[in-house]
């Protein structure tokens, strides 16, 4: 019984104490693996990876995410939105590197007794080297929440 309940106070804190971690996958555009490293109760680094053999490019992301746990109260689950500022990188063989900026904007939905998180996420971003462009990447994932 007693491991029972802490079981379920793991689960229901996770997403509200920090230092936790969340591995996924996004689609539909950019594709790829999703790491979410929570660096306090607000706060997170989500970093990203999409990789195609046959077109031969490589495309990274790292955020630093803020999260608002004030704007949706929700029974059996927290959704906070968040928001950030991150760096991008686009590497192929057939074109030059290009190197960007985002600014994401997204909502999470944390289950409290299953370690899922879904989100959907839209991010407004520019390359600026090795010319100036602007794009607009959505992505809706689910990530598994690693409880320590």
């Amino acid at each position: 019984m007693l491991a029972g309940v802490l079981a379920s106070s793991n689960a229901t804190a996770f997403g509200l104490l920090g230092n936790e971690v969340s591995v996924g996958m996004a689609a539909p555009a950019p594709t790829g693996l999703s790491v979410k490293f929570w660096t306090s109760r607000e706060t997170a680094i989500d970093v990203f990876a999409e990789w195609s053999a046959s077109n031969k490019f490589l495309e990274t992301h790292a955020d630093y995410l803020t999260h608002n746990f004030e704007q949706f109260e929700l029974e059996g689950a927290t959704m906070p939105m968040y928001f950030g500022f991150g760096a991008r990188i686009r590497s192929s063989e057939t074109s030059s590197t290009h190197i960007g900026f985002r600014i994401p904007i997204g909502v999470s939905y944390l289950w409290n007794t299953a370690p899922l998180d879904l989100f959907a996420e839209i991010a407004p971003r520019s390359n600026i080297i090795p010319k100036t462009s602007f794009a607009v990447d959505v992505m809706i994932g689910v990530r598994y929440r690693l409880i320590p």
